[in-house]
């Protein structure tokens, strides 16, 4: 009899051991289990209640029968207590608390509320991968952010987890702005979604960098674009794919450069379009050019004594431009083309001679139809000037344009102080020529930044929106033929090219995103596209 007892305890060991291993092949497993950490919100205080509404939906969107269990709010917050964690937490936080809890993930965020613009910022922690990932909503009414919960948990279900959930099944309706784009296009790193006037927009997901120049081109000779953006001494360079940006490369420099802009040219004729960056350190021009090298970047000439700029013509020829240092002013008059030596760079032409013209304030092309090349020139108070070669005004605007944060050192304002105080030159970002409808006149894409102090303070600059502009000659000036939605925050700099290698150009731009705009280095970077076939240029 104990025999027969010791059988059958054996039997049933052995059939609930088949069972689990049976329900785990049919993906029956032990259910995921989530820890969600309270969002952090940064915002004015009447938004306070979404906190618990936004924990309160990702609760009840990713839980999921069987499959995905969510901890108690109190477990979590018991063991950020025990741990000593406040506030957001960074990435080795979150990992301390996963394994804490013994749980699969962690979930943790923010939302940032400024003005009528609004932000999601989203992580999701794999504890065992020690993995991250990020996903990311933007939207231009705080009311749509309940709607961003919903997809940002969408995407956590169908590209983590494994679940397939329509649209219809959840009690959020689709946010509007993101309504012509499919779920299964990639949130991760940005998404798109259109503007009320139907242009298809791409919004990058946060940079932790404060990009001051941007270029498009292929970059390693592949046949493909690259985006290059720099700040004041690091290059990054970006491949857009699926819907979101990889980083193939950052190179960071000496902390003591100070990069001005970044342009793209194919110096030697390989197919590979080297880098070319105009370098101010302790206000002594050295510029510098960088090529692609077996998956390296690799410095080919340093200490070069040009500003440097390649202007984009209107037909997608480029001609490399250059300016000296004066004696006495950061910029000597005189702005040359310039042909690369292999060594370095030497003028062959003289573009312009004009004493208030700087390399990177105008654009030379010929804008009026007369067959001369006109000069399109922001001039120091950020009024947009159009002069004939020999410096007759044609034009000025009564608005300001671009209007910077980023700025080089020049002359001491007042050199018998004791500590005298620098002459702040700022550095605008591209101005933009195009034919989008194939027929003259040419158009001009400017942008137009807003501040909440105004432009009276020469060393305080503080920029809160922005918007596009496309202008065109109508005989007596330049007339504004179409502009974008307001953008939220500051514009720095912007650039017409395939940005996601689809055979079509887009205007692509940075934004930075943060109120801290004069420490570059500690600026969020927004990366922004337009689908430029959307843009209809009135009559």
């Amino acid at each position: 009899m104990k025999f027969v007892k010791i059988l059958f305890f054996s039997l049933m060991v052995l059939t609930i051991g088949l069972i689990s291993q049976t329900l785990a092949q049919e993906g029956e497993a032990i259910p995921k289990k989530i820890a969600i950490v309270p969002f952090a919100l940064y915002a004015p205080p009447q938004y306070g209640y979404l906190k618990d509404g936004i924990y309160s939906m990702f609760v009840t969107r990713l839980f999921w029968t069987n499959k995905v269990d969510v901890l108690e709010k109190v477990a979590v917050t018991k063991a950020m207590k025990s741990l000593g964690l406040k506030g957001l937490p960074a990435q080795t936080q979150a990992q301390r608390l996963g394994q804490r809890l013994k749980v699969d993930f962690v979930l943790y965020g923010s939302i940032t509320i400024l003005g009528k613009e609004a932000s999601i910022d989203t992580k999701l922690l794999d504890v065992q991968k020690k993995k991250v990932y990020p996903f990311f909503y933007q939207c231009h009414d705080p009311g749509d952010i309940l709607s961003g919960v919903n997809n940002i948990a969408m995407s956590i279900n169908s590209q983590i987890l494994g679940r397939k959930i329509s649209v219809a099944q959840t009690k959020t309706p689709p946010n509007p702005l993101v309504s012509g784009s499919p779920l299964s296009q990639p949130l991760v790193q940005g998404t798109y979604f259109r503007t009320p006037q139907n242009l298809r927009k791409w919004y990058s997901y946060p940079l932790s960098f404060a990009a001051k120049g941007l270029a498009i081109g292929d970059v390693n000779g592949d046949g493909k674009n690259e985006m290059v953006l720099i700040d004041s001494h690091t290059i990054w360079i970006y491949r857009f794919l699926d819907g979101h940006l990889n980083l193939l490369r950052k190179l960071e420099t000496s902390p003591a450069n100070c990069f001005v802009n970044v342009s793209l040219f194919d110096l030697d004729g390989d197919g590979k379009q080297e880098i070319i960056i105009t370098n101010f350190p302790r206000r002594r021009l050295a510029s510098v050019v960088y090529k692609w090298d077996d998956k390296r970047l690799v410095k080919l000439e340093d200490d070069i004594p040009w500003y440097l700029k390649v202007q984009v013509n209107p037909d997608g020829s480029k001609v490399i431009l250059g300016q000296k240092q004066g004696d006495n002013n950061p910029f000597k008059p005189g702005i040359y083309r310039l042909q690369w030596t292999g060594r370095g760079f030497e003028p062959i032409e003289r573009v312009c001679s004009l004493e208030k013209v700087r390399i990177f304030n105008a654009y030379f092309a010929d804008l009026t139809s007369d067959d001369l090349k006109d000069i399109l020139m922001l001039d120091e108070e950020d009024y947009l000037n159009l002069l004939t070669p020999t410096g007759n005004k044609e034009w000025k605007s009564t608005d300001h344009f671009y209007g910077s944060v980023f700025y080089i050192e020049g002359k001491a304002i007042d050199p018998d102080a004791i500590n005298p105080r620098l002459e702040r030159i700022y550095i605008p970002g591209r101005i933009l020529v195009t034919n989008l409808d194939g027929k003259p006149p040419l158009e001009v894409i400017v942008y137009q930044n807003h501040s909440r102090v105004g432009r009276i303070l020469r060393d305080y600059k503080d920029f809160s929106s922005g918007e596009f502009k496309i202008l065109v000659w109508d005989g007596l000036g330049m007339k504004t033929k179409w502009k974008s939605p307001e953008i939220h925050g500051c514009i720095t700099d912007c650039y017409l090219g395939d940005f996601d290698n689809d055979g079509q150009k887009e205007l692509v731009f940075t934004t930075l995103r943060t109120q801290r705009t004069m420490l570059f280095n500690r600026g969020r970077t927004v990366v922004i596209a337009y689908n430029l076939k959307a843009i209809k240029i009135g009559p």
